[in-house]
């Protein structure tokens, strides 16, 4: 499980992440609860993603060659949790 590294709060299971071959960390879906969509126009044509807490995780952005949204996060944003289930 990824927690926020902020607050602590389960945000992606491990079961959806994408392995995309780039740095970022890339997940399918988000445990919907945990987190909150904002658009961050005017500055930017994106998605913003922050915890349920507000911080800041990264982005929701469509995937190239393909219908599906991909939630773009800072890895630093994140924790890993083994432990959980």
């Amino acid at each position: 499980m990824f927690k926020c590294a902020g607050c602590g709060a389960e945000l992606f299971s491990s079961e959806t992440k994408f392995e995309s071959g780039s740095a970022g960390e890339l997940y399918r879906a988000a445990i919907a609860e945990a987190v909150e969509l904002r658009e961050d126009a005017p500055r930017m044509a994106r998605t913003e993603v922050t915890c349920a807490a507000a911080a800041p995780l990264g982005s929701l952005r469509r995937r190239p060659g393909s219908r599906g949204m991909r939630y773009c996060i800072n890895s630093c944003a994140l924790d890993l949790d083994r432990s959980s289930h």
